[in-house]
């Protein structure tokens, strides 16, 4: 009898050493995804960067020439990259992107969020891609993961 008290005191004590790590999985998946996204973003905007400086024209002025998205639409990138909102004839960075599980918004014109659905804070769960300042300069992209 002693010995299958201890087993199971053994066996609560693991349980309650092993429990939090599992419990925190869904956060270090969901953290993962966003980070994995943030990826996703700056692949496309080096894409599409790169797209650019094949095209005479392209990158030497703020607003260049004419290129063609993987979708098929034509349109200028700015400083060599998409923008961080669609606008005028302005690629923006969600129109060098498909990505699913994220709502995109354009709250500003020289940002785009991309929040992951499946979070409990989508709103602090996210990656944010802030256009090219200047000729030269990349985009910013940061995660946000305080809500994941």
């Amino acid at each position: 009898m002693i010995e299958l008290v201890i087993v199971v005191v053994v066996l609560g004590l693991l349980a309650a050493i092993a429990l939090p790590k599992f419990i925190n999985l869904g956060v270090d998946a969901r953290v993962s995804t966003v980070t994995a996204a943030k990826g996703a973003v700056v692949a496309a905007a080096n894409n599409a960067f790169v797209k650019c400086q094949l095209k005479q024209g392209c990158y030497t002025t703020a607003i260049g020439t004419f290129i063609t998205s993987p979708a098929g639409v034509s349109a200028a990138l700015y400083h060599g990259y998409p923008t961080g909102q669609t606008r005028f004839n302005l690629f923006g960075i969600k129109d060098w992107i498909q990505i699913q599980g994220f709502t995109i918004t354009e709250p500003f014109p020289h940002i785009t969020y991309f929040s992951l659905d499946a979070a409990p804070d989508p709103d602090n769960c996210k990656v944010k891609y802030v256009e090219a300042a200047s000729l030269g300069a990349a985009p910013v992209v940061t995660t946000i993961i305080s809500g994941c």
